[in-house]
């Protein structure tokens, strides 16, 4: 071909297919994200330590060399560093920006090739402007400095696994970032109050961005978090104050995914990682996605957000700081890990086309059709995924295969206790069917065979109705002896074991509840557990087995009978008063409060007592403990342990346990948080049990948190070991337990000890501050 023969054209439009295919091979790896969301992780990862890239050449330096820090063309290496690539190393490819440059004339641009020396001149001179504008863009060779002649000590200062030694090695760093964020918000004339203690605004929330009417905006963050915690709070709600207020084309669910997952890349180029706080964010937001366009989109402002944060941080950071540290630790390059050519080699991104199968799971579903398929029970939905589900009352089933997956007929949800999800039809074939979201929605809409347990059981050909409501109804007492636990009434229609006190019997419902290990039933579900057998076997066991008469140990004790003759007026309880709010420190308004609601009284032997209630304002029994210098304190006969002491605080879905009246009041007077109040009068699971049903009987709805401030001791310890993190109610929804113990900084063995130490003159140096979210500890001042 001769140069007239060249097709400047044709040449051009090969290059642009070349430059699409490239790109779109490296960021369709977005696929990825549906089928693994800790794929987003790995994408984040690289992004935070690369942030001079656009996300698009972030995907494309990730998917051809995964290592890669530092890059730049042969030419740059040699002239910036005196450093040569080494021979036979592969390029990487990504993309560039062409601009061409005009001078001005008159009123006209004119091409810099086509100005005249004159103007050139002036050019030099920067005596006439230039314009730059974009032409195109095209494929550009680049190289990592791992490809390079050049050692670790050679690195450049901003090579990022340098700058992370020192972030990595900072135990400051959580506070050197927040100190900086605050000079980017000064920047940007944003308020702050990052120690806001505004309970009525604030709520349970950690943070908010606030734009105001006039124009003007403030970011909050809740004051009782840790510094790392606070940290990433305030990265999380300048993203929204910098780039979100006043936005209406992106839906919140959207910003706050952006939000969080911008917080996480800035963290994690700092060196502090907050995935477990983020990774809830990812799972959600996978689940929802129906676009590859928004996925493409969302990440795309993610690495714009992250990289202008980052850099406006990183302007603020101390640098004499960094240099200290450098001249300090002199070897810490050298020791540092370099993934060489040995390592990493350069490789070709992947090619990956959109099938059928990604076509649907981006599939675009209606309003109308989301709608429909909530409605789906979600019982028709598990059976058409070819689920066995066991019955285990009217409204609780189980799969049969996996019996830790729940399904509730009343509320037409599910649960699954050990991946701690659940939901309705669309989020049962997310969650346990690995499907997108349309999918699931399409699934459940094209549902035509509605599930039957009759029939489900006669296509099995297992047992007969009438064996199943034999089976139920078999004595739940008798059949628990007969695994050889022995029980003792409690209540009218409670009894509980004696080897076991979180296995409690309801006489009336003829079921069982093993609190510790979040277990509950009929007797049918109780055998299963016990004997390890199928639904099929332990119904068949029921209706064969010989079971001996339930014979449950030692007598009922007679309730508890309530005498205000017993107590003297409440002008006169001076002694009780004087008692709590002198020597237990106990803040008299509250002591005042229960006084008038009639939860505190006194005897005529001066002895405080503390009265129980159950959800109805029934009085079930009480507590006694002296006032004078023998010590003294008792629970009176016949008082039920499920219905203990008790008050409540505004109106909250926290329930706060501890165990002892004077330890329940004593946290009150520090925090004043809203909620319920419970004292176990000891460590007794069976008051723990008894304050979420009263709680939910009066308020009609379960609690969220249920936090155990029990002792700062052993036994403490070991009450508090028996709960896991979250359990779930009937509705299978999660109900989280908190474990909120006085912190061992105080030498504080309950809360009464942590309210009297804060009081005492001698300690003018502790101030009490939270530890973590809903936990207090005592924290030293400079």
């Amino acid at each position: 071909m001769t140069k007239n023969d060249f097709d400047k054209v044709a040449y051009r439009k090969q290059k642009e297919e070349e430059l699409k295919r490239k790109t779109n091979k490296a960021v369709r790896q977005v696929l990825d994200f549906k089928d693994d969301p800790s794929k987003v992780f790995e994408t984040l990862d690289f992004m935070a330590h690369s942030t001079q890239h656009s996300f698009k050449n972030q995907m494309m330096i990730q998917s051809q060399y995964p290592n890669a820090g530092f890059l730049k063309g042969k030419r740059q290496f040699e002239e910036a560093l005196g450093v040569k690539v080494m021979p036979n190393e592969k390029p990487i490819k990504i993309v560039a920006p062409h601009y061409q440059t005009f001078v001005k004339r008159g009123d006209k641009n004119v091409l810099y090739r086509f100005a005249t020396k004159e103007e050139k001149e002036k050019v030099k001179k920067k005596e006439i402007p230039v314009i730059k504008k974009l032409h195109y863009y095209k494929l550009v060779d680049v190289y990592d400095i791992t490809q390079t002649y050049a050692k670790a000590p050679d690195y450049p200062e901003y090579y990022p696994n340098k700058r992370e030694d020192f972030y990595s090695k900072d135990p400051h760093i959580g506070k050197d970032i927040i100190s900086a964020n605050q000079k980017l918000l000064d920047m940007h004339n944003i308020k702050y109050d990052l120690n806001s203690l505004d309970n009525q605004l604030m709520g349970t929330k950690k943070g908010m961005a606030i734009h105001y009417q006039d124009g003007t905006k403030e970011v909050k963050v809740n004051g009782r978090l840790s510094d790392n915690e606070r940290m990433k709070t305030l990265l999380h709600e300048t993203t929204h104050a910098l780039y979100h207020t006043g936005d209406k084309d992106i839906s919140r669910s959207q910003k706050e995914m952006e939000a969080e997952l911008t917080a996480y890349v800035v963290s994690k180029h700092f060196g502090v990682d907050t995935k477990e706080y983020s990774i809830r964010y990812v799972s959600k937001w996978t689940e929802e996605l129906t676009k590859i366009e928004d996925i493409e989109q969302s990440m795309n402002r993610i690495s714009e957000f992250s990289s202008e944060i980052i850099e406006g941080i990183e302007e603020h950071i101390d640098q004499e700081k960094i240099k200290v540290f450098y001249k300090e630790n002199e070897g810490i390059n050298k020791n540092s890990e370099v993934k060489t050519e040995g390592n990493y080699k350069v490789k070709e991104t992947e090619e990956k086309s959109i099938t059928i199968d990604h076509k649907e799971r981006f599939y675009r579903v209606t309003e109308d059709e989301i709608a429909l398929a909530r409605k789906k029970s979600v019982l028709d939905v598990a059976y058409n995924c070819g689920v066995q589900l066991e019955k285990i009352n009217e409204n609780l089933y189980v799969d049969r295969e996996h019996q830790h997956i729940k399904f509730f007929k009343n509320t037409n949800t599910y649960f699954n206790q050990e991946l701690k999800k659940g939901g309705n039809g669309i989020d049962y074939c997310i969650n346990e069917q690995k499907k997108s979201f349309p999918q699931s929605v399409k699934f459940c809409n094209e549902i035509e065979k509605p599930f039957s347990f009759e029939s489900e059981i006669n296509s099995r050909q297992k047992v007969t109705d009438e064996e199943v409501r034999y089976a139920e109804k078999r004595d739940m007492v008798e059949v628990a002896e007969s695994c050889g636990y022995t029980f003792q009434k409690v209540g009218k229609n409670y009894v509980r074991s004696l080897e076991h006190d979180s296995l409690n019997i309801n006489l009336s419902k003829n079921t069982y509840h093993w609190y510790s290990k979040d277990e509950y039933g009929n007797p049918i579900n109780f055998i299963q557990k016990e004997k390890d057998l199928s639904f099929k076997e332990a119904v068949k066991y029921l209706n064969e087995a010989e079971l001996s008469k339930a014979e449950i140990v030692g007598k009922t004790t007679e309730a508890y009978t309530y005498d205000e003759g017993n107590f003297v007026e409440k002008d006169k309880m001076n002694a009780s008063i004087q008692y709590l709010t002198e020597t237990r420190a106990i803040d008299q308004s509250l002591v005042e409060q229960l006084i008038q609601q009639n939860s505190i009284k006194q005897d005529k032997r001066n002895n405080t007592v503390f009265i129980w209630k159950d959800y109805q304002n029934n009085i079930t029994g009480a507590e006694k403990v002296g006032t004078g210098q023998t010590k003294f304190k008792g629970i009176e006969a016949g008082s039920d342990v499920q219905n203990s002491f008790n008050f409540e605080l505004g109106d909250s879905k926290n329930i706060y346990i501890f165990e002892s009246p004077i330890d329940a009041m004593s946290y009150a007077s520090i925090h004043r948080k809203s909620g319920m109040y419970v004292s176990m009068s000891g460590l007794k699971e069976q008051a723990v049990a008894g304050a979420i049903y009263n709680y939910v009987k009066k308020h009609e709805d379960y609690p969220e948190r249920v936090h155990l401030c029990v002792d700062n001791d052993d036994k403490g310890g070991k009450f508090a070991n028996k709960y896991p993190e979250k359990i779930s109610n009937q509705n299978g929804q999660d109900i989280q337990i908190v474990r909120d113990m006085p912190h061992d900084i105080t030498e504080c063995k309950d809360w009464n000890d942590v309210l009297k130490k804060s009081k005492d003159s001698t300690i003018e140096n502790f101030k009490l501050v939270p530890e973590n979210q809903g936990s207090l500890g005592m924290e030293k001042t400079t």
